[in-house]
């Protein structure tokens, strides 16, 4: 298990209340999108504590810069944005993306956020994502959507928007050394993660199991969340802040508190991925982790910070 990072996060931005009434009447079962409005305030705390040096430095995933992630996001809330207002525009702008290189994506997403880094980029960001939340607010999530080639529910891309930007910016908090202030929200990345059983399998051309393991996790909140609770065969347990890690490949189960019983357990949390796409491995023990002290050189100020 990693050691414990230093430092939390104490977002200064948005209460409950401020949001609830930023946002007028918020549709049943839409609290998906304050869940992602939330973390990305929490994430702004940081960003904007962070020395402009720090935005260029490489972080733990794929050697990508906060300034890459950022780019990342943006696009990516941007190309939802779409998928709810203009699907046309949403073909247009994804057309020829999945035949990219890296390093080309990447480029193009520089060239989407007009070259803009650092705190510049920090706003442009920002400003994208409340605009996207402000949609999935409104929108009846159960409605279908266009994205990548097939449709979806108004929810599923809801709850991969909140996946992305959770898992990215999990590298910029290993950068700094901090620990992140979990909340419930994240139930939307363990469905994910359960839900991509099968998709798992299939991706790396394995035959599908035929039960679901069972997943018994423990929220933030204390709370347990159980799935497949028939399968006592195959058993994952542990906290959901690590099973969520384990299924956005953002650490290796090796490095977490998870405690698997059973060979499909262990083969599933071995390649587990809840991000479509080519299959990936997660990273290999020990190498994605938090810096073990916080990194007051790439910080401005540590107001906002406080001890864990």
């Amino acid at each position: 298990m990693t050691k414990a990072p230093s430092a939390r996060v104490e977002s200064d931005r948005l209460s409950e209340t401020t949001r609830e009434e930023s946002f007028g009447t918020v549709r049943a079962n839409n609290r998906g999108a304050l869940d992602l409005l939330a973390d990305a305030a929490q994430l702004r705390t940081l960003l904007d504590r962070l020395t402009p040096d720090a935005f260029a430095e490489q972080t733990g995933f794929k050697d990508w810069t906060t300034d890459d992630i950022l780019r990342h996001l943006l696009r990516g809330n941007e190309a939802a944005r779409l998928s709810l207002t203009d699907p046309q525009a949403l073909e247009t702008m994804m057309r020829g993306a999945r035949d990219l290189s890296a390093a080309e994506r990447r480029a193009q997403e520089q060239a989407f956020a007009n070259h803009a880094a650092g705190a510049a980029l920090v706003d442009a960001w920002f400003t994208n994502l409340t605009r996207t939340v402000d949609l999935f607010l409104a929108v009846d999530l159960a409605r279908r959507v266009p994205w990548a080639g097939v449709t979806m529910s108004a929810r599923s891309l809801l709850s991969a928007r909140l996946m992305e930007q959770w898992a990215h910016s999990q590298a910029i908090y290993d950068l700094v050394g901090l620990e992140r202030r979990e909340a419930d929200g994240i139930e939307a990345v363990a469905i994910l993660g359960v839900n991509a059983f099968s998709f798992t399998f299939r991706n790396h051309g394995l035959p599908v199991p035929e039960r679901v393991p069972q997943v018994r996790l423990t929220a933030p909140s204390g709370a347990e969340w159980l799935f497949h609770a028939d399968n006592q065969d195959d058993v994952v347990t542990g906290s959901a802040v690590s099973f969520c890690r384990v299924v956005a490949q953002v650490r290796n189960i090796a490095d977490t508190d998870l405690a698997v019983s059973g060979a499909v357990a262990h083969e599933w949390m071995a390649i587990a991925q809840c991000f479509a796409g080519p299959p990936q491995l997660p990273p290999a023990p020990g190498v994605r982790r938090a810096a073990p002290a916080l990194r007051t050189d790439l910080l401005s100020e540590l107001e906002g910070l406080s001890a864990a």
